[in-house]
């Protein structure tokens, strides 16, 4: 049974390597008025964003808060989300739209399918550099992008180390 892997990382002198840290910080910009949003309103609860802008909240006290612009019923996940015509999703709607470059936020969002329609696949930053991997059961070689450096599988998973202790680090976690 074929088992392809490819280790790489960005080339720093590449246009993906561009695109994908103007994406993060669109990204955190998203995630700052999401949170200006909540605070604005005094919503404590989970949110995520979804291709059609909604709002979905996990906690029953929001749904009861806001009663007259939520759905009554939560989705598949549980999730509680407002009214496409309520008030307080025609403001984030808004806010969100007049204040967020969708293009920049989502260009590396696929970048696997350039490489692998089946698989598992990853790619994050550490420091000023960007790693990533695509793996397949069903595909013997994967052949690596223009943007692609490949790298040792070890050299790989040193960097997912690092990557975890600089998080636990942050997060005041001390060396287990």
């Amino acid at each position: 049974m074929p088992n392809g892997f490819l280790a790489f990382r960005v080339k720093k002198d590449s246009e993906f390597y561009k695109q994908y840290f103007a994406a993060q910080k669109e990204r955190e910009h998203f995630f700052q008025l999401a949170k200006a949003f909540f605070d604005k309103y005094d919503i404590d609860g989970s949110y995520y964003h979804v291709e059609d802008l909604e709002i979905k909240f996990l906690y029953e006290h929001v749904r009861k808060k806001f009663q007259n612009q939520m759905c009554v019923k939560p989705d598949k996940k549980g999730f509680y989300r407002f009214k496409k015509a309520s008030a307080m999703n025609k403001e984030w709607r808004e806010t969100v739209t007049s204040n967020v470059d969708f293009k920049r936020l989502n260009q590396c969002e696929l970048w696997f399918l350039d490489v692998l329609m089946t698989g598992w696949h990853a790619m994050w930053p550490l420091e000023d550099e960007i790693y990533g991997m695509v793996e397949s059961d069903w595909v013997e070689e994967i052949k690596p992008m223009d943007y692609m450096e490949p790298i040792k599988r070890s050299e790989y998973y040193a960097a997912m180390e690092r990557a975890e202790e600089i998080a636990k680090m942050a997060q005041g976690v001390p060396n287990a």
